[in-house]
This record gives C-alpha cells, structure tokens and sequence, in this order.
C-alpha cells in the first residue's frame, strides 16, 4: 500500500534535496521560506573608509537590481535557499571590472576545480549543453564567480548542506505524510495477508483473489467495504496501526529535528508549539542565532567579492534597527548602557556608542532628577532613549482620532499577517487605537521611534511583501500612530521644548 518512494538521505545528493526536501516537505519549505521573508526584511547601508554612511553610489544602484529581472530581494531570496538546500551560495559578475549586472548560479550546476595551493583553479558552470569556465587567480583567489561555502570536513572544495544532518529525520517525516495519505485513500484500512486452511491454492486462485481485493477495498469508493471470503481463507492483518507507531508524536518529532537543523524555532512553525510570548522570542532567535550569522555572510563575502571593485575603504553593513524583532534587545542594550555609565564603568560617550548614537551629542542635555535608578523600568526605559524630562508625565494628551484608525489597522494586519510590533508596541497600538490620554514621557518614546525609524519610511512604507500584506516596519510604524501619530508627537514635543 505505501510505496518505497524516493529518499533524500543519500550522502551529497543535492537534487533529492530539492525534490524531496524543498519541493516535498512542508517543514523545510516553511522554515527556509522564514529565514528568506526575515533576511530581506533587512535594510542594508553603505559606508566609507571613515566610517560616514553613503546614501547614493553606483554599487548600492547595482544591488537594488541585480539582474535585468531580479531586485535585491528576489536576488537574496534565490541566494538563500541555495545555501540552505546545498550549503553553497554563488554569483556571477557579468564582466571584468565594475560589473553592470550579477546574476545568481545554482551550485547544483558548478564544478570546483581543484587547485595545487588550496585555491580552485577554476569554476565550471554547465547548463542547458552551454559550458562556462571561469579561471581563479592562485594568489589572490579573484575570480568572476563568487563562490561561497559552509567547512565540509569530507570534501574541502564543497560545502555541506544543512539537510545531510535532518536527512533521517526529513525522510521520516516524508514516509509518515505518505503513510497517513495512503491509509486515507484506503479508508484507513492497513494491508494484511489471506491464510487458507486447506493448502496453497493453484495460481488461477490467486489471481482471482489478487483482482478481487483489488476491486473489493482499495480506493475511496470502497470505504466500509466487508470483503467476504471461502470457508477455507481467513484474513491476517501485517501492517501495525497508526496509533501503534506513535504516528503523531513522531511526526512532531522529526518536524522538530529538521527545523532545528535549519536553524528556525519550532513555534514560527507548529502554531501547537506557538504562544504570544514565546512566538516573540522565536523571532527575536530567528534574527540572531540563523538569520543574521548567514546574511552576514553573504555581506561579508560581497565586501570582498564586490566592493574593491568599486574603489577601496568601501564596506555594507546591515541595519539591524530596522528590525522589529530586535527591539527587545534594543531595549536591553540601552538599560545595560545606562546602567555602566551611572556606575561609572562607561564614560558618556562610550554609553551613546552602546546604544547606537554618535558619541558627541548635539544640542544640552536635561537634568534627571535624582537617581534615576530609584525609578520605575519605564522611566529607565524613557532615560535609555534620551527622553529625560520625566516631570512632564503628569499632563496627558488624547491622540486624534486618525491615528486612532492607523493604530486599528495596525492591529489588525499584526493579527492577519504574523509580523511587526514589539509586546510593548502593541500595547501602544491598543491604547492609541482606543484614543487613550498618553504621558509626555510617552510622546517622548514615539518621538524617537519616527526618529530612529523614520530614514527608511521611503523603502518600506508602501513596500508589499509576498504574501501581499504590508512590511514589519509598516506595521510598527501604523502601530503607534503612522504619519499623523508622528507629526503629532513632534508637534507637542516642541511646544513642550518651547
């Protein structure tokens, strides 16, 4: 009743990877699927020898649309899914010198030629009968190919791919779907053997019971169908059943060990295994052990890859505020940040750089009053983000009734959609979406959010993402108020100043 099947567990078969894995298991796609949605949600930025960012410049022209066809994220999307199906990632630059266009390749298709000094002496890329050969310098490693890979203790010119360590697992999980989609077909019924009594019967019997049990109970047209056989035959059933083989748990098993092997949190996957507290932490270690470790890497490998092309001293980073996730860490940061420098083992500006800030402040600072760690965590919080003046909080103020509508929307996108907001963000949302009278310590902390977040409201205030609903940023810019809870905030934090 249930086919062998192809099998995926075979050492370095990067094509039943794909087929058996990606295309066939549900949890790798999901998990891979949520390491490329994270991973291009980031914001990348350009920085000079000295440090200072830059905002226009041919390379950043380059990777905003890679190929003809392809933008960035598309660009990083394919890229990815490459490195976690075969460990490898590569790319292409169209010509010598400063390249107009580079294209993603599918390592399924290159041969590493192995070189005397640990260097490949060439890429070969062979697809669709048409061979390309692209040679390494042995000294410098430049090369037009850009050829990344994680260590493979088994083959030094390869990578591993991270499924040849989930490949039991996997195969498992695959033999359970197809195990439990064949009992249903057959009205859960398991297959089983006929016994005569009376002697092995002669080959005309057999094929006529052979036909009958064919036409008898397999199919969903024969569901409940009671098979009658000769006084002589008696039928044994061979198959164990489902609840005979732990069939559930070790479906959540073996989902548990391949996610793991990607690196994803089973709950951005089980929604059994999913809760509101624990959901946040999944993303926030989403970010930080898988997501950002591998991006890196590819920013890492395209610093040297591509930048000296363009000119020396020239570097990408990633700009880790424009993650919501983060923000809980952002927050964390801050508070240690204060804390060092009222112990006085960080000077001022070494606190500022802590937090993100450049170490000389523009403009005076206001006096806190007292210490400020006989305050509550909010005000530690307010006092992390540079909002000081905490004997403003008596006053409060009503937000307007469009930001209320921001707030709302919001709200419901988070719930539709999965993404955008701290627990903190979210109970702002709520109290703006109720049109609640907010502090000016408050409207302090919204201040600086539009401020930190504000320089990329160009990229993501009306980017979509695939599923077609609106960006995290978006939902966490909406969350505490959009354009007008902003202008908002402004408007009442300078009059406050004045």
């Amino acid at each position: 009743m249930l086919g062998a099947g192809s099998t995926w567990g075979r050492k370095d078969n990067a094509e039943q990877y794909i087929r058996e894995g990606y295309q066939l298991n549900v949890i790798v796609y999901r998990a891979i699927t949520e390491i490329t949605k994270a991973a291009t949600s980031i914001s990348r930025e350009l920085y000079d020898a000295q440090g200072n960012a830059i905002e226009d410049h041919p390379v950043l022209d380059l990777l905003a649309k890679p190929t003809p066809t392809a933008t960035w994220e598309a660009w990083l999307t394919e890229m990815l899914v490459n490195r976690m199906l075969m460990g490898e990632m590569a790319a292409v630059s169209a010509n010598d010198g400063i390249p107009a266009e580079i294209w993603p390749l599918n390592p399924l298709h290159i041969t590493v030629a192995p070189g005397r000094s640990g260097v490949p002496s060439a890429y070969v890329h062979n697809v669709n009968n048409r061979k390309a050969t692209f040679p390494v310098d042995p000294i410098t490693g430049e090369s037009n190919v850009l050829f990344l890979k994680t260590y493979n203790p088994d083959n030094y010119w390869r990578g591993q791919s991270p499924l040849m360590a989930a490949a039991l697992a996997g195969d498992t999980h695959n033999a359970g779907m197809r195990w439990n989609y064949s009992l249903l077909k057959n009205s859960a019924r398991p297959s089983g053997l006929v016994r005569f009594k009376g002697g092995y019967p002669s080959g005309e019997v057999i094929q006529r019971m052979r036909e009958y049990f064919k036409a008898r109970m397999q199919g969903p047209d024969n569901a409940g169908e009671i098979p009658m056989l000769s006084e002589d035959a008696e039928w044994v059933a061979l198959s164990q059943s489902a609840r005979d083989m732990d069939f559930l748990n070790t479906m959540r098993e073996t989902a548990k060990y391949v996610a793991s092997a990607l690196g994803v949190p089973l709950p951005l996957i089980d929604n059994d295994a999913s809760t509101f507290n624990n959901l946040e932490q999944a993303k926030e270690r989403l970010y930080t052990d898988t997501v950002l470790p591998i991006v890196g890497e590819l920013i890492a490998g395209l610093n040297n890859w591509l930048l000296p092309r363009f000119g020396d001293g020239l570097e990408l980073r990633l700009d880790l505020d424009t993650i919501p996730a983060l923000e809980g860490l952002r927050e964390r940061m801050f508070q240690r940040a204060v804390l060092a420098y009222d112990k006085g083992v960080l000077t001022l500006e070494e606190a500022r750089v802590l937090m993100g800030y450049q170490p000389a402040a523009e403009g005076s600072f206001k006096p806190l009053p007292g210490n400020p760690f006989d305050l509550p965590t909010e005000d530690i919080k307010a006092i992390a983000y540079g909002m000081g003046d905490l004997e403003a909080k008596a006053e409060t103020y009503k937000p307007t009734a469009e930001m209320a509508r921001n707030a709302e929307r919001a709200l419901e996108w988070r719930r539709e959609y999965g993404r955008g907001m701290t627990p903190t963000g979210v109970a702002r949302a709520r109290d703006i979406s109720n049109r609640a009278n907010l502090s000016m310590d408050t409207i302090n902390r919204m201040v600086s959010f539009f401020a930190r977040h504000g320089v990329n409201r160009s990229e993501h205030h009306d980017a979509k993402e695939p599923d077609g609903g609106p960006t995290a940023w978006r939902v966490a810019w909406d969350g505490w108020g959009g354009d007008a809870g902003r202008d908002w905030a402004e408007r009442i934090a300078a009059r406050e100043d004045d």
